[in-house]
Order: C-alpha cells, then structure tokens, then sequence
C-alpha cells in the first residue's frame, strides 16, 4: 500500500499481491521507501542518470530525462532528487516507464526525493509499482 503525506490510501490491496515475499515497505513520517533485498555489487556503475538538484522542473524537466532514456540502451538508476518535477513531471516520467518503450529500461532503483509530488504524482508511481518486478529501491522523502 502506499499513502499520501495525508494518510490517504493511494494503492489498493491488489498491489500487495504483485509485491514479492523478499519486498518490503518502509513508512516514515516524511518519507516513503521501497526496497528488494538484492545486494549493491549487483548494481552496474554505468547505467545511471544522476539529475539530481539540476533544476529539472515539471513536464520540461520530466522530458530532459525521458531524451536520456530515449538514447540509453539501459538504464538501471534515476537519481532524480532535489528538483521540482511536482505532480506533472511525475506524471510523464512514470507514464513513459509503464510503456512499451519504457519498459525495456530494468529500474533497480528511483530517487525521488523532495520533488514536491501530491497525490497525481504517486497515483502514477503506484500505477507504475503496480506490474514492475525490477525496481529494487524507490526514495520518496518529502512528498507533499
């Protein structure tokens, strides 16, 4: 399940069922992560995109980093903190990582933190949770 900075429900139980039994989900009281126990030599050091406090910001920001996964065969990371994609940029990233297109990419792990996401911008990430098997850590600190 996933909840908004208010507490509300945002995924409904039949995502519990697609988490895996080595999944689990960390609340804090302004963060939100979501972690696979998979061991960090696992990671690859070149599959990265590191954007983060680039001042990416909204749509135009969310489109910069869909050019670079356009052009990348892989990627595995989106370090993406610290910029001010909101609800909207959100939005497309995660719109583009359920298509077909965006699915080639295997995310182990997304760093969204302080984004200044509301409601729209996790409804599309638990759209995104709801069919990924690959996502291994997903940062959420300071969602709105």
């Amino acid at each position: 399940m996933i909840f908004s900075s208010a507490g509300r429900l945002l995924v409904a139980p039949a995502y519990q069922q697609s988490l895996q039994s080595t999944q689990y989900l960390n609340f804090y009281s302004s963060s939100m992560h979501f972690h696979n126990m998979i061991s960090p030599s696992a990671f690859p050091n070149n599959n990265y995109i590191d954007r983060h406090d680039t001042g990416l910001s909204g749509v135009q920001g969310a489109e910069a980093i869909l050019e670079l996964l356009r052009v990348q065969r892989s990627v595995t990371h989106l370090i993406l903190g610290h910029n001010s994609l909101r609800d909207t940029g959100c939005v497309a990233l995660f719109d583009y990582l359920r298509s077909e297109e965006g699915k080639r990419h295997e995310i182990l792990e997304i760093s969204l933190n302080a984004n200044q996401i509301g409601d729209a911008g996790l409804w599309a990430i638990a759209r995104y949770l709801e069919y990924n098997n690959s996502l291994a850590s997903l940062f959420l600190q300071n969602v709105r």
